[in-house]
């Protein structure tokens, strides 16, 4: 939905599994493999959609807020 939406941007993608293993292509977009190197990457964000389990929702915001 990013992709096809004409304001946005999407500058990564971060999940455990190998997006091969997601039938993912990536279109040149970095591909992270747990949130903490994602925001070591220093990538300029504005928005974060956080897709884990409920429990984990509050602290990967905060995280991504800080």
């Amino acid at each position: 939905m990013i992709l096809k939406h004409p304001e946005a941007e999407l500058t990564a993608l971060i999940d455990i599994k190998h997006y091969s293993e997601l039938g993912l292509e990536t279109h040149g977009i970095p591909f992270f493999n747990d949130l903490d190197a994602f925001l070591k990457s220093d990538i300029e964000t504005d928005v974060v959609n956080i897709a884990t389990p409920n429990g984990l929702h509050a602290p990967q915001a905060l995280a991504c807020l800080e």
